[in-house]
């Protein structure tokens, strides 16, 4: 991704497009600390977020993406199964699917770096019954769980899922993101869950 970056003329993407894509995808940080150091604020670091992916995407055809291709050949067919076992509440094949040192990241929340781990912790917690689909956002494959609320169904999380030989290592969730879920629920119409255990409340 990174020669990818180098490579697109700077026409296509703007030095600040870049300095986002690269702070938040490559080094992990969170769009209030990137506001922070590009001087914008949370909103606008998701909106160039989003415009940087739609940029590398319109304009992978400067090259190769035989890579990627292969990548999402691969991994959608683990994808499926995993959707399958997340609509059906399969919390035992969605397990065997992890890796033991697998990285459960919940950034702001907290974080998790086993299977063991998340056993004594995360997975624990058993919130509402959840719809869940595999949607592309902003040029990416996530998980959308949808809760229902006395408002209807609204946007509950959003999850993302690295696999390295067939096993999960990785998994990203937005649950304690208010700006991402509230920018992601613009960009698939659908309101957000605002009142959120444990003892969420992000109703102004």
């Amino acid at each position: 991704m990174i020669f990818l970056l180098k490579t697109l003329d700077r026409s296509y993407l703007p030095q600040r497009q870049i300095a986002v894509f690269l702070l938040m995808e490559v080094y992990g940080f969170t769009a209030s600390d990137v506001a922070g150091m590009v001087r914008m604020t949370e909103g606008s670091v998701y909106a160039a977020l989003h415009r940087a992916r739609t940029n590398i995407r319109n304009n992978r055809s400067k090259l190769s993406d035989q890579i990627q291709s292969e990548n999402i050949e691969s991994n959608a067919s683990l994808l499926d199964t995993l959707l399958l076992a997340m609509r059906n509440g399969d919390v035992d094949s969605i397990l065997g699917m992890f890796e033991e040192s697998i990285h459960n990241d919940a950034k702001p929340g907290f974080q998790e770096y086993s299977k063991r781990e998340m056993l004594n912790g995360s997975f624990k917690h058993r919130g509402p019954v959840l719809h869940v689909s595999l949607e592309l956002l902003w040029g990416r494959k996530v998980f959308v769980a949808l809760a229902e609320t006395e408002l209807g169904l609204a946007l509950h999380d959003i999850r993302e899922f690295v696999f390295e030989n067939n096993r999960i290592v990785y998994h990203r969730g937005y649950y304690f993101c208010k700006e991402f879920l509230l920018e992601a629920g613009r960009t698939f119409g659908v309101q957000v869950q605002l009142q959120k255990a444990p003892n969420l409340d992000w109703r102004e």
